[in-house]
């Protein structure tokens, strides 16, 4: 009777030590970034704690009369082009809202202001509003044979020029979310707007911001809508206006005039 021999297992083989060539990679393509954030975020906030944290510095800070002008020219730019903005994106969303074709590409031109550069933006208007040679006093000049105004240099046309030039480069962007927000809101509830008495010269006081949108956005509502809507709790105007409601106000007012 012959012997069987069962072959030994071969040794299993060690785990190969280091890194594998996807985590190698994966580290060099993240080490540049980290060094940039380093470099440009993470330094410059802790170099800031460092410079706060003498009391000292505070002292000469407030004995500095720059200083409260500067607190009053940013709560200017503040209260006028942050809300300036964002009324004008409000009214703007809503023309944009509309489905003809030319104002699909209008859209596209107005977007082209927030697509390009910060740096190149900012010296385009620096070139354009320069005292001595800017397009803009050439052109006063030219038309009407007077001297422009320092618009960089003086208090006042300086921060209405920064007001400016932030309204002109952010527009587009607000403009954009506040558009996404009215797409969210079904037609159906423009519609029972509509019937409730709501139009396009609707005041911003009948506003109501629909619960249910996900996104920054406003829908008219007339004052009846309001009171629906208040006493739907959560569900808001979506959940005082439905379809069916709707459909029997209409056959309401269509039995009325019969």
């Amino acid at each position: 009777m012959s012997a069987v021999v069962i072959p030994a297992p071969a040794p299993a083989q060690a785990p190969k030590q280091g890194l594998s060539d996807e985590t190698f990679w994966g580290i060099v393509l993240l080490v540049p970034y980290f060094a940039v954030f380093a470099l440009f975020v993470v330094f410059p906030v802790l170099y800031g704690i460092w410079l706060g944290s003498s009391p000292s510095a505070y002292r000469k800070l407030f004995q500095d009369p720059v200083f409260f002008t500067t607190i009053v020219n940013t709560v200017i730019f503040l209260l006028v082009a942050v809300n300036l903005k964002m009324f004008i994106a409000l009214g703007l969303s809503g023309f944009f809202l509309h489905e003809a074709r030319w104002v699909k590409w209008l859209s596209v031109l107005f977007l082209l202001a927030w697509a390009a550069p910060s740096i190149p933006t900012i010296l385009s208007f620096r070139w354009m509003l320069n005292p001595e040679w800017g397009m803009v006093n050439a052109l006063i000049f030219k038309w009407f044979g007077v001297e422009g105004p320092g618009w960089l240099t003086e208090r006042h046309y300086g921060l209405g020029a920064a007001i400016m030039v932030h309204i002109w480069k952010s527009l587009p962007f607000w403009t954009l979310i506040l558009l996404a927000g009215r797409m969210a809101i079904p037609k159906e509830l423009y519609e029972s707007a509509g019937v409730d008495g709501a139009t396009s010269a609707t005041p911003p006081s009948a506003f109501v911001p629909p619960v249910r949108a996900t996104s920054v956005g406003f829908m008219p509502c007339s004052a009846g809508a309001r009171r629906r809507a208040r006493s739907a709790s959560r569900r808001g105007c979506a959940a005082a206006r439905r379809p069916g409601r709707l459909r029997a106000r209409r056959g309401s007012r269509a039995r009325r005039r019969r």
